[in-house]
């Protein structure tokens, strides 16, 4: 209690030129120091400027990325063969390369070496 504190505000300025520009950057600096003074006196939370940015959308959820399919393993040498990971197709027919990578980025985290990675 009693120590600095410091904030910051956000606005977007994109497209935005001269006085338009120069009243979005002063909003920021308001909404930062409107932020520090709550924040000083105890009540950190959304002030009435900053619920009117809040979407109506509600969040978007990832999708589940699929376990990685265990490559084949020779039962009599024990080696594991090379595989290609195939490309998952979206609902649109058309190549899903973010599940793709997220496969193989699940099978290279799961080796437990570099030679089991490359395989």
């Amino acid at each position: 209690m009693g120590g600095p504190d410091e904030d910051m505000g956000i606005v977007n300025i994109g497209g935005l030129k001269g006085e338009a520009k120069a009243n979005a950057m002063l909003k920021a600096i308001t909404k930062a120091k409107r932020h520090v003074t709550l924040s000083i006196s105890g009540l950190g939370f959304l002030d009435e400027t900053e619920v009117e940015d809040i979407s109506d959308k509600p969040p978007t959820v990832p999708k589940p990325v699929p376990a990685p399919v265990p490559p084949p393993v020779n039962p009599e040498t024990g080696i594991v063969s090379p595989h290609p990971i195939p490309v998952p197709l979206n609902g649109k027919n058309k190549p899903d390369w973010l599940a793709w990578g997220s496969t193989i980025l699940a099978a290279i985290r799961t080796a437990e070496s570099r030679d089991e990675a490359e395989k």
